[in-house]
């Protein structure tokens, strides 16, 4: 399946960066950082909350001293 996207100029540039520095196709390269984000994307998601959460409890336990 073939879908069409618009993304900003200056992403564009990044992206035509890197394939170029890999010496690999643009559209492989962006299927790659795709890729790469939604594979990560529970991850980040996950440890953004529990980092949250510590800080949470750091300020509660900092209040009750």
């Amino acid at each position: 399946m073939d879908a069409s996207i618009d993304i900003n100029f200056s992403l564009y540039q990044k992206l035509q960066t890197i394939a170029s520095e890999q010496n690999c196709d643009l559209r492989d390269c962006l299927e790659q950082a795709l890729n790469d984000y939604i594979d990560n994307y529970g991850d980040s998601q996950n440890s953004d909350l529990e980092s949250l959460s510590q800080n949470e409890r750091a300020f509660f336990l900092s209040v009750a001293e």
